[in-house]
């Protein structure tokens, strides 16, 4: 500014000329000195804001790193327990595997069990039927046998002479031989049906 003040007082015409130059750069100068200081507050200003954005960093990238550490620790973690649940399904689906293929074997078993007893409920009911027809029968032979046997045991020398049978006592000798034959076979027959 001395220089520039000094360059136009060595002029002589252009004094108030000069003067209004000096003036404007004088006020110029202000302004570049002003604005200079505004600048270099803002620049201390965004100095310290950049230093407290690079702690901020830092710590955020400290805070990162270690949870990134606690991020692969608890991803590890989560990995052990996926696997003990996956083996623990496998072993659980295994096992019901098995117990399916014992409810089927238990089921087709039951069933197998079923027919047979439904088959012999059916045979018991044919075998307790024949029974009673049997005994029924053996009623029935047995009263008709009773009733032929006392016809003949009531069938006396008259009644053969009467018939006009030739042979009188040797017939009656085998009929009574006869009846007393067929009763002792009707009274074992009759004795077993029982049973």
């Amino acid at each position: 500014m001395l220089l520039a003040g000094s360059a136009f007082a060595a002029e002589p015409g252009g004094d108030a000329q000069a003067r209004e130059k000096l003036r404007t750069v004088s006020l110029r100068l202000r302004d570049v000195e002003t604005e200079r200081d505004t600048l270099k507050t803002a620049r201390d200003t965004l100095a310290e804001e950049n230093k407290k954005l690079a702690d901020q960093l830092a710590a955020l990238q400290k805070q990162t790193v270690a949870d990134g550490v606690t991020l692969n620790k608890l991803k590890t973690e989560l990995g052990n327990k996926l696997s003990e649940r996956e083996e623990s399904i496998a072993d659980l689906q295994t096992e019901l595997k098995t117990e399916r293929e014992r409810l089927a074997q238990s089921q087709a078993l039951a069933e197998e069990r079923e027919t047979a007893r439904l088959r012999l409920v059916e045979a018991k009911q044919v075998v307790e039927n024949t029974l009673a027809a049997r005994e029924t029968q053996n009623i029935e032979l047995y009263r008709t046998a009773n009733e032929i046997l006392g016809r003949y045991e009531r069938f006396g020398f008259g009644e053969a002479i009467a018939a006009k049978e030739p042979f009188v006592g040797l017939t009656r000798t085998k009929l009574e031989n006869l009846v007393q034959g067929y009763r002792d076979a009707l009274l074992k027959q009759r004795a077993q049906a029982k049973l």
